[in-house]
């Protein structure tokens, strides 16, 4: 039976970690200190890999369904989802150099902390920005994207997003992009 929006918000913590399943595959996991993320377990090249797709209720259900429905067409084409798409040509687009940026990050973050950052960009990024060249990229292009998700009430998650989308400009700037 999906899950509904009132049973995510209902849902509390218990001593160990639990799941409420919602449909081909997505589901609420919920850890015992009470955090609420959407993950979804699936297979690429032979092993089970999960992704997380963001907390509730940052991420809303409507919202998860979505980038669950995002995923499995990726997972369609062959490609594997959570793993940034390799960079090819001499271009420096906005994803190519915030993968490039990530790829040099995983070391030093864990694996969570890496897929949480990397899912933001996927969600609220890279799909106004991401494919354009990086030197092109304007002050107000990324104030738009800012804008968009403060609309949506997360205003935490959009000073995270700016913080973030400064540390990958720098990057690109210290690499000559």
């Amino acid at each position: 039976m999906p899950l509904t929006d009132t049973a995510c918000r209902a849902a509390k913590p218990e001593s160990k970690p639990r799941k409420l399943t919602d449909m081909l595959g997505l589901y609420l996991f919920i850890s015992p200190t009470g955090s609420k993320t959407w993950r979804l377990d699936y297979r690429h090249g032979g092993k089970r890999k999960t992704a997380t797709l963001g907390r509730y209720p940052d991420v809303g259900l409507a919202t998860a369904r979505a980038l669950r429905d995002d995923l499995k067409r990726s997972l369609a084409k062959g490609e594997d989802p959570t793993q940034p798409a390799p960079v090819t040509g001499p271009q420096h687009t906005f994803a190519q150099v915030a993968n490039e940026w990530l790829e040099a990050q995983r070391k030093a973050w864990t694996e969570v902390h890496w897929e949480r950052i990397a899912a933001r960009l996927r969600r609220d990024v890279f799909p106004a920005i991401g494919s354009a060249e990086i030197s092109t990229i304007e002050p107000p292009d990324l104030l738009k994207v800012i804008r968009a998700v403060e609309g949506r009430g997360a205003q935490d998650i959009a000073g995270r997003i700016l913080q973030t989308a400064g540390a990958i400009f720098r990057y690109g700037v210290a690499c000559g992009y």
